[in-house]
């Protein structure tokens, strides 16, 4: 449990600066492009450059931004089945939920590690800015490595017990209670019931 509290305190840190580095990125990416937007209708005049600003800065926001929403277990899924079990069941299906997505983040990780070096070792630079063009492949592994060091700890969460049942995946049948005393009917007064 120390082990799980202190991986656990690691990532909490990079997650804070993977929210400040995706929303300073998201923020000069919407300055870029709304400045290159106005420079080319008002004044006729392009900002050289600023459509790949705003690609490269996508791209690291995207894979950041995942990371974080993995984080905060907010990640896209179809939670109805979530939602049908009991709490036991919750906490098994995130751990295997979170054991796939690790292993599938660790797979994306990795061959985009692969990638990038093959990008790195091979010097290629940007036709239009004075940057490498690794910078546009690095997300996907650095992304990708902490998604799947996040989904392995929802998963670590669940099977320790450790792991709290968002309020939006809340039960919909209350325990105890069967379906139709969850349906919310209409309450109707006392000498309408019959008629």
């Amino acid at each position: 449990m120390r082990v799980l509290a202190l991986v656990d305190a690691v990532l909490g840190y990079l997650d804070l600066l993977a929210r400040w580095i995706a929303g300073g990125a998201l923020l000069i990416m919407t300055i870029v492009l709304f400045g290159s937007s106005v420079s080319r209708s008002v004044f006729d005049w392009a900002l050289v450059g600023s459509d790949e600003i705003g690609r490269v800065l996508a791209i690291w926001t995207t894979f950041l931004g995942a990371f974080v929403v993995v984080r905060a277990n907010r990640h896209v899924a179809i939670d109805i089945l979530l939602r049908l079990v009991s709490d036991r069941w919750f906490r098994l299906l995130t751990a295997v939920i979170g054991t796939v997505g690790g292993l599938t983040m660790a797979y994306v990780a990795w061959h985009g590690g692969d990638l990038a070096w093959r990008v790195f070792k091979s010097g290629q630079v940007s036709a239009v800015l004075p940057m490498m063009k690794v910078v546009f492949y690095l997300p996907v592994p650095i992304g990708g490595g902490l998604m799947t060091l996040a989904f392995f700890m929802l998963a670590a969460k669940a099977a320790a017990g450790t792991l709290e049942r968002p309020p939006e995946l809340a039960p919909i049948f209350e325990t105890g209670a069967t379906p139709a005393a969850n349906a919310r009917a209409p309450i109707l007064p006392a000498g309408d019931a019959g008629e």
